[in-house]
């Protein structure tokens, strides 16, 4: 929910400052910091306030580093550019569990290890958005207006039966977040 609600709204500032770099690096900022709390923790409610906060440094980025990399790539290579992204993102996430598992098997199970090998690839993506990703220029971009809401209440009940059906799922899988 953090994440969802953060991604909503993180892209809407950064449409309105008419810039991307900031939020993002905040956003990737706060996920690479909350990092050593995992190995460090001592109990459930400082991993729970660590989740919390990586979750909400996700938030932060997600809208902001879409935009920009929409506003980066030539509109006829959009789907491209997006596709790598996310080819990118499936490679991590199959190479950062099998990285986890080699670590665990050679460490004896000291699943410590794992989280503090986790913080490396949190601070390179850091020090590369701060040091190679260039600020977009927004001036091309239309102004812009506040949403009207008013459509909603105009929607059909079979939509809202729908959006209802898609919420129950949603919290029945909700222990899997866990």
């Amino acid at each position: 929910a953090t994440n969802s609600i953060l991604r909503a709204l993180s892209g809407g500032v950064s449409d309105r400052l008419g810039r991307r770099n900031p939020l993002i690096v905040l956003g990737y900022s706060l996920s690479a910091l909350v990092k050593p709390a995992f190995p460090l923790a001592g109990d459930v409610a400082t991993i729970l306030l660590a989740r919390v906060l990586d979750r909400t440094g996700k938030g932060i980025r997600d809208a902001p580093r879409d935009a920009l990399l929409a506003d980066r790539v030539p509109e006829h290579r959009r789907g491209s550019g997006f596709g790598l992204r996310i080819s990118l993102f499936t490679i991590g996430s199959c190479l950062g569990p099998l990285i986890a598992a080699v670590a665990m098997a050679h460490s004896g199970g000291d699943f410590r290890l794992v989280f503090w090998i986790a913080v490396l690839p949190a601070a390179l993506s850091v020090i590369v958005l701060v040091s190679k990703v260039e600020e977009s220029s927004l001036h091309h971009l239309p102004a812009i207006s506040r949403p009207d809401w008013s459509g909603f209440t105009r929607l059909p009940t079979a939509f809202w039966r729908v959006m209802g059906i898609g919420c129950l799922i949603a919290l029945s899988r909700f222990s899997q977040a866990f």
